[in-house]
Order: structure tokens, then C-alpha cells, then sequence
């Protein structure tokens, strides 16, 4: 089974920061908005696949990680192990130089109705925003 990492990073307003995937169709689900985060390595943790990607993504680096939940679910009909975490951030959206994707937001928890973002994900994050942005 796979694992794949993902993070909340949350700012003093409450948004989430949220990447726009590359709409490239050899990729899960090109296009949508998704949380930064990825596949974990083998022999590697969770935290160390989380700070590895992060790193990747967005050359930030975070501290206090915070683990809520671990969400299993498919991606093209394989089974996947999704840990999640939560970290707040302070970084002003033109301070993150986006290394994967098309663009990157901050995002009201309002705002995310809209959004073409992972099913799944959506209603996790709906069902569960108490706990997330608390």
C-alpha cells in the first residue's frame, strides 16, 4: 500500500495554502487544487517524506508538525495511506517560490466549496475543519 504525506499549512487568518496541480495527463488528478505533500520513500518517514517535500515544493521549511489524521482512500484504483498534518505558517504568499504545480493561494475554508479539489480530501476537510483550523 501506498503512503502519501500531506500537509495543512494554515496562516494568523485562518486560510489554507493550497497548490494548483500541473495539468499534465500522466499525473493523478492534473489540475485539481491539492495540499503539499507527496509519496513517501522507502525507509523514510512520514515527518522526513513530509519535510523532504515540502522543501521540494515550496523551499519552506516547518517546525512544529502536528499529525490529525490518517485518511485511506484510492487513486486510480490503488489503495492509498494518507497521514495528515497540520502546521501554521506565517509566509507571505510571494515569499513561496512554487517548485510543482501552476500557482499556489492562500484559501478561505469558505472558499474551498468551489474548488476542483480531491474528493475525498474535500470531505475530510469539510467534515473535519473544526479540528483543522482550531
Amino acid at each position: 500500500m501506498k503512503r502519501v504525506v500531506k500537509i495543512f499549512l494554515i496562516n494568523s487568518k485562518r486560510e489554507l495554502l493550497l497548490y494548483l496541480r500541473d495539468d499534465k495527463p500522466d499525473i493523478p488528478y492534473p489540475g485539481y487544487w491539492d495540499l503539499i505533500g507527496g509519496m513517501v520513500e522507502e525507509r523514510e518517514s512520514d515527518i522526513k517524506a513530509l519535510k523532504r517535500e515540502i522543501k521540494e515544493e515550496i523551499g519552506i521549511s516547518i517546525k512544529n508538525i502536528e499529525k490529525i489524521y490518517e485518511l485511506r482512500c484510492k487513486i486510480d484504483s490503488q489503495e492509498i495511506t494518507m497521514p495528515l498534518f497540520r502546521e501554521y505558517i506565517d509566509v507571505s504568499i510571494n515569499k513561496i517560490k512554487l517548485k510543482e504545480g501552476q500557482k499556489i493561494r492562500y484559501f478561505e475554508l469558505e472558499k474551498l466549496h468551489n474548488l476542483k479539489l480531491f474528493s475525498p480530501l474535500k470531505k475530510f476537510i469539510y467534515k473535519n475543519r473544526y479540528k483543522i483550523f482550531s
